[in-house]
């Protein structure tokens, strides 16, 4: 691994961070930002799509630095968005992520890395099995809302009132159609 190429890059995906963060989020837009993103996109040597929300080309232009180095034979990897936002101790063996192994979630199985627990341990410490009560980022269960989005469209469609138990049992019935 060449460590000045994994600097400069840092360098410039936090360089891309500030941009992202000093473009709105939606036009209109000033002429500082525009010559912002016109110098971003002459530095990178990449074409911007102006007809798009300048953030996501910022966000685009992330993710093609981020690629831009691949080393196939360098024992870890990384998240270049961890690296550029200085948390360096996130780094994990390359061979955790070789092979998938099937876990069960929730009403399923998805596939996760064999190494996961070597992730699990780099992302959240060797005690990440031991609950801790901090806060979460959405309701549980996570898709109460969904649902209730679903409930009032058919309840518009059918013209009919339906209890969260009925909806429950339709949703119920709808997933065990599908594992049929």
């Amino acid at each position: 691994m060449d460590e000045k190429k994994l600097k400069n890059q840092v360098d410039l995906l936090k360089l891309l961070l500030k941009i992202e963060a000093s473009i709105p989020e939606e036009a209109p837009y000033s002429q500082d930002d525009i010559s912002l993103i016109q110098n971003m996109e002459k530095t990178l040597g990449i074409e911007v799509d102006y007809q798009n929300r300048l953030r996501h080309e910022v966000k685009r232009a992330f993710d093609l630095v981020s690629a831009q180095y691949i080393d196939e034979d360098t024992p870890e990897v990384s998240c270049m968005m961890a690296l550029a936002a200085d948390w360096d101790w996130y780094h994990c063996k390359r061979d955790w992520y070789n092979r998938d192994i099937e876990m069960p979630f929730e009403n399923t199985t998805i596939p996760v890395p064999s190494g996961y627990d070597g992730i699990l341990k780099c992302n959240y410490g060797s005690d990440y099995m031991i609950p801790k009560n901090v806060g979460s980022s959405h309701d549980y269960p996570f898709y109460k809302e969904q649902m209730q989005g679903l409930k009032e469209v058919m309840e518009r469609e059918f013209h009919q009132q339906l209890s969260d138990e009925m909806m429950e049992q339709i949703i119920d019935m709808k997933v065990a159609e599908n594992y049929r």
